[in-house]
């Protein structure tokens, strides 16, 4: 999510939801779009669950391995 969530950003992302809702909703047709089954729906959830924390730990991975780098390399590591 940006950072500041100003005005603009807040337009951008209402009309990007309502316009996933519009398409969705009235142009399935247009798009394929055809009805979730319940396991899709547990498959979806639980993927949108473990996403945060992998990529969490992915990033305080790479700062680490990079921390490590340039000290091993000699350089400044306060950024």
């Amino acid at each position: 999510i940006s950072a500041p969530m100003n005005k603009i950003r807040v337009g951008i992302l209402a009309g990007c939801i309502a316009g996933l809702l519009f398409c969705s909703i009235f142009l399935k047709d247009l798009f394929a779009i055809t009805g979730m089954t319940m396991e899709c729906v547990m498959l979806f959830v639980v993927f949108a669950i473990a996403t945060e924390p992998v990529l969490r730990y992915l990033t305080v991975l790479v700062e680490r391995m990079r921390f490590y780098y340039l000290k091993l390399r000699g350089r400044n590591t306060e950024e």
